[in-house]
């Protein structure tokens, strides 16, 4: 167990950065969904729509739950659309031709969010904040059950 004392000064900052970062991701992830979402043709069409719109939802509200988090920690918002561009690890538009490229890009898009909320996790557990590191322990959960959907409809699905 890691002592207060043994924490650097700049801890919750680090803690904080983590979570932005998330959040950032999430934007990002959104921006993906969309651009997926209009570019499915064919027999997948009306699967990806349905499954898109959920993302959304489901997307827009653990965002909100983590910036909850951010405010009542008193480091407020700090993630808006300049700093979108600048926290992100993703790119916002692959330009992908087919169907099963795109739906790769959203794979691995969830993947890369499952490592940065385990992170910000593992820096929540650190920290003592029991409420966010369950939050990104359920948040988690949900992501990797939409990686292995996204996986099935990939090997399933060949162009």
């Amino acid at each position: 167990m890691i002592e207060t004392k043994d924490m650097p000064d700049n801890f919750d900052s680090i803690f904080h950065k983590a979570v932005e970062r998330v959040v950032a991701n999430k934007f990002t992830i959104k921006m993906l969904l969309h651009n997926v979402k209009w570019g499915v043709k064919g027999d997948l069409f009306h699967q990806i729509q349905v499954f898109v719109d959920q993302q959304h939802e489901t997307l827009y509200r653990h965002t909100e739950q983590l910036m909850e988090r951010l405010h009542i920690h008193e480091t407020g918002a700090l993630v808006n659309s300049e700093r979108v561009h600048e926290l992100s690890e993703l790119p916002e538009y692959c330009g992908h031709k087919t169907t099963q490229q795109s739906l790769q890009s959203l794979c691995h898009a969830f993947d890369k969010l499952i490592g940065l909320c385990c992170s910000a996790r593992l820096l929540a557990q650190v920290s003592t904040d029991a409420v966010t590191e369950e939050l990104l322990s359920q948040q988690i959960s949900y992501y990797n059950a939409q990686y292995v959907c996204l996986r099935g409809i990939i090997i399933n699905n060949k162009d």
